[in-house]
């Protein structure tokens, strides 16, 4: 059971920041603030409990069950160790008070603000995890998710709400490299 637990804090906020996303415009204000919230505890926790059984030995879970075969690896593969879990937990509780501290703040964004946050904690809780692992392209490619989503919050937050076309910038040209 426990080795089901590594994608949790990075897929569990990934599918939430999808329904919250696609439920934006009919969900009223307050449920994405406790949505956001509750998934970040419940990543806190996860990782806290997968921190409390890696202190003998890295947990490793092989994505697709892929699992290296003759010495070559095909799949991808996450190893979490006690640092990095309890270091991911604490992610997701900076995370959980930020959005206590920010609850009602951007309502006129509906759940805009909560996607981002959900999704540049899923890349900091996945980049933290499996650090010092050597898995270098599981590393660079959660902490471009993370620098991505969190300069479309920073632009969010600059600039005020306008129409799309007369923004200067939005969050597909800033995901597509262009700047």
């Amino acid at each position: 059971m426990i080795g089901l637990l590594p994608p949790l804090p990075v897929a569990g906020p990934l599918a939430v920041a999808g329904v919250l996303l696609a439920l934006s415009r009919v969900l009223p204000s307050r449920v994405p603030d406790v949505v956001a919230i509750l998934t970040a505890l419940l990543a806190a926790g996860v990782c806290l409990v997968m921190a409390m059984h890696t202190a003998e030995q890295p947990l490793v879970y092989w994505f697709g069950g892929w699992e290296p075969r003759d010495g070559q690896v095909l799949g991808i593969g996450f190893v979490v160790d006690q640092a990095g879990a309890t270091i991911a937990a604490f992610i997701g509780l900076l995370f959980a008070a930020t959005l206590v501290f920010a609850w009602g703040y951007y309502d006129e964004v509906h759940a805009h603000f909560h996607v981002l946050m959900l999704l540049f904690m899923a890349g900091m809780v996945g980049f933290w995890r499996g650090s010092n692992q050597g898995n270098t392209q599981n590393e660079k490619s959660l902490y471009h998710q993370s620098s991505i989503d969190f300069r479309c919050y920073l632009e969010m937050a600059l600039f005020e709400p306008r129409p799309a076309s007369a923004s200067p910038t939005t969050c597909s040209t800033c995901s597509s490299g262009s700047r």
